[in-house]
This record gives C-alpha cells, structure tokens and sequence, in this order.
C-alpha cells in the first residue's frame, strides 16, 4: 500500500521542484487583461483603503502617480452582494496568475519572486525612467511596472504588468469624485500631461448599452456638449479621456482606448478568430469587434459600443473615436 507523506515532511528539494512546477509561465506573445478601480482617495474615504496598489518604486518613481488618484481593487459582476475584490468574482486579470504561489507559504513566495523577478522589473523600469526623464512617449519603455498591494494576511503581494502590450480596464469608484473636469485628469495616476497616457497604450472602459441614451439632446449647443464632457458617470469618464488621448497624440501617437461591450453574443460557432487585437485573461479572452466583424456577433435593443461611437462621431462633427 503506498505510503502518504505530508507536504511539509517531503525534501526540501523536491518541494522547491514542486513549487516550480506549479508556476503558469507567462507568454509574451500573449498581451493580458488587468482589471482595476480608480478611487479619489482624498474623497472616497478608507472603503478601498486597504485595497489599493501602489508601484513598487514608491517615491522614487519619477511618474508622481497616486497624489490623488489611486488604482485599487476591481469590482467586478453586479448585485447587492458585490464589492470590491482582487481574488473574488471570477477576477481574469492576469495578474492573478501565480497569486496562490505568493499567499501559501514563504517558501511558495520565495519561489514565485524568484521566477518573476520583481527586482529587475524595478532597476528596468527606474532605468528608463532616469534616462528620459522627460521625453514624449512611453514613461515605461518595454520595461514592466512592478506593483504591491497587501494580501488577507496582511503581507505583501507582488505581480507586475505590461503597459506597452496588456489591455488595462478602468473603473471609477464613484464618478462623481473622479475627474469631473479635464483639469484633474492630469492627477490620474495612469495620466501625465507630458507622457500622453503614462505609458499605458491600451486603456479600457466597461461600456453600458445606457450610454446611448440621450446623446441626441446634446447635438444643438456647445453648452451641452460641455455638460456631456463634465458628466459624473462612467460614461464621462471614458469621454474625458477620449478627448485628454486626442489631445495628446503628438506626445504618444499609438494609444488605444477600447470600450468592452459585454452585451455582444457571438452568433456563429465558425466565426474566424485573429482577425484583430486579442487580450487573454484567466478563463477568458476579449477580441477585437470592429465594422468589418460585428455582423458576426448581435446586440441589445439599443445596439453595440460601435453604435455609440457612431453616435459620438456625429455629436462631434467628425471627431471619429
């Protein structure tokens, strides 16, 4: 009959070996997907306090990100029961990827430190920072922003994310502290007037089919249009920073921002992939619809995220978003 060994009773080789194994390697060919909530922490209170994330260069990151703006866990589905969580509902960030490495013991953390390399992603990233303190585009380079945040235990747990590939998705906390005009844009702790959008070349926004509703009254005034501009919703927030990357392109001229339209329901099974831009998260994949794709998939009573940037190409007169 076999003999059973408890985990911590096994060699210390083999359980490094075992660690080791149990990592997920990361693909570069693979752009991910990060989810995170932006909160006005001089307004929104201690709610996500204990959830935010921060660079791990700390006052030595040369972007001065976080002075009101922070990045904080996302919230992710609907319903009463809801809130704000790195690990809870079905998050497919992929910086969750080896999370368990990290939390199970300090040997599992030594082991997933030591395959992501935290360090080098900190003296790369300073690295670039130092060399052009002040050059248009990409802060980051091709160098990696390595982040901490604190765990249920209280420790502190790593990942690190790629600005210059990953699709990193927005959410406002509560739109009506976040950037209720351009000005406090530039306090965004992804925004920096002179880096364009800080480095980050795809920024994402949660559309809502809701977001169609009343465009047309704005059409008449410029006044309206302001008001549209100034909105305290999600909707405004994605608006501010259409306008906020427009503005910037002579500083950085490949910045996507994409809204993802859950409503869209693939129609056919043979519907041929890799026609666009793909993002991979954990048990998920976004694709790319555009004007040439979205006769394969239906939409909602009133439509898809494409109908809406039609909507803001004629508000706009021409602004093609």
């Amino acid at each position: 009959m076999p003999e059973f060994h408890l985990f911590g009773s096994l060699p210390c080789e083999l359980r490094l070996t075992i660690w080791e194994l149990a990592l997920i390697p990361t693909r570069q060919d693979r752009p991910g997907i990060q989810f995170f909530s932006v909160t006005n922490h001089r307004k929104d209170g201690d709610e996500l306090k204990t959830l935010r994330v921060q660079c791990r260069l700390g006052s030595e990151c040369a972007t001065g990100h976080g002075s009101r703006y922070c990045l904080a866990a996302p919230k992710l589905g609907s319903g009463e029961n809801v809130g704000h969580s790195w690990t809870g509902n079905h998050n497919p960030s992929t910086y969750l990827l080896n999370h368990g490495l990290f939390s199970a013991c300090p040997e599992s953390r030594k082991v997933a430190e030591k395959a992501y390399r935290i360090w080098d992603s900190e003296e790369a990233l300073a690295e670039v920072q130092s060399r052009v303190p002040r050059a248009p585009g990409p802060v980051h380079g091709s160098a990696r922003v390595p982040f901490v945040a604190s765990s249920r235990n209280g420790e502190e747990w790593q990942f690190q994310i790629n600005p210059s590939s990953d699709l990193v998705c927005l959410q406002p906390l509560d739109p009506t502290t976040i950037c209720l005009n351009r000005r406090f844009m530039d306090d965004l702790c992804v925004v920096r007037r002179d880096r364009g959008l800080h480095g980050f070349l795809n920024l994402a926004f949660e559309y809502a089919p809701s977001w169609r509703l009343g465009l047309e009254q704005h059409r008449p005034k410029f006044s309206s249009l302001y008001r549209l501009f100034s909105e305290p919703s999600p909707r405004g927030f994605f608006l501010r920073a259409l306008v906020f990357a427009d503005n910037n392109q002579s500083r950085q001229t490949n910045v996507s921002l994409w809204l993802i339209d859950y409503s869209l329901k693939r129609e056919r099974t043979s519907v041929v992939t890799g026609r666009g831009q793909e993002f991979y998260g954990i048990g998920q994949k976004f694709v790319e619809v555009d004007d040439g794709t979205i006769a394969d998939y239906s939409t909602g009573e009133l439509g898809s995220a494409l109908d809406f940037l039609r909507d803001l190409d004629r508000l706009f007169c021409g602004l093609r978003p």
